[in-house]
C-alpha cells in the first residue's frame, strides 16, 4: 500500500509541475485558474472521500475496526491537493511561486502538526486544550489563505508571462464619451 502511495504521488507531482516546452503562444488565465482549482479540489476531496470509507469500512462503528490504510491514504491524497493544487496555475505560467505557496502550506502545516500534539498532551495531562487549539487555527488559517491567494492570483501570473514573452494584450470596455452623447467601447492594446 506505501508503495502504490508514493508511486502515486510522485506520478502526479510530475505531471503538475511538468511545463510543456512546445507551448509558445500566449497563456489563458481561465486555463491557469482552472488548473489551480482543479488541483486542489479534485484530490482534497478524493482524500475526504477516503478517509470517510476508511473510517467507515468495519460497518462497526469502533475506532479500532478502522481501515488504517485507507485513512493514511486520503490524508496523502488531500494533503497533496493542498499543498501543490493551488500553485499549478503558477507552475502553468512559469513562476516560481507555486514552491513558494506550497512552503508557506507546508510550514502552516507544521504549526498544526505542533498544535495538534499540544492539544494531545494538554488533554492527557488534564490541562486546557486551549492554547493548542489557538495554533492550530492560526496554522489552518495560514494554509488557507496560501490557498486563496494562490489560485487568486493566477490570473496575473499569466498576464506576466505574456507581458515577459511580448505577447500583445488588449481589453475592451464600455464606456460613456460625454462630448458625443453616446455610449461606446474603449481599446486598449499594449505590445
Amino acid at each position: 500500500m506505501r508503495k502504490s502511495l508514493i508511486i502515486a504521488i510522485c506520478l502526479l507531482a510530475v505531471s503538475v509541475y511538468t511545463v510543456s516546452a512546445q507551448e509558445t503562444g500566449p497563456k489563458c488565465p481561465k486555463a491557469a485558474t482552472s488548473r489551480a482549482l482543479i488541483w486542489t479540489l479534485v484530490p482534497t476531496a478524493a482524500g475526504l472521500g477516503l478517509c470517510l470509507t476508511g473510517l467507515r469500512s468495519s460497518g462497526g462503528g469502533q475506532p479500532w475496526e478502522n481501515d488504517e490504510s485507507l485513512i493514511v491514504l486520503g490524508v496523502g491524497v488531500g494533503a497533496f491537493g493542498l499543498l501543490f493544487g493551488p500553485g499549478t496555475g503558477h507552475a502553468y505560467a512559469e513562476r516560481s511561486r507555486p514552491y513558494k505557496g506550497a512552503l508557506i502550506r507546508l510550514g502552516g502545516g507544521a504549526i498544526v502538526f505542533l498544535g495538534s500534539i499540544g492539544v494531545a498532551m494538554a488533554s492527557w495531562g488534564g490541562q486546557g486544550i486551549g492554547p493548542g487549539v489557538g495554533i492550530i487555527v492560526a496554522g489552518g488559517g495560514l494554509c488557507l489563505y496560501s490557498v486563496i491567494r494562490d489560485i487568486v492570483t493566477t490570473a496575473k501570473s499569466v498576464d506576466e508571462y505574456n507581458l515577459r514573452h511580448g505577447f500583445a494584450s488588449i481589453s475592451i470596455s464600455p464606456t460613456y464619451f460625454a462630448s458625443d452623447n453616446a455610449p461606446g467601447f474603449t481599446v486598449k492594446l499594449s505590445f
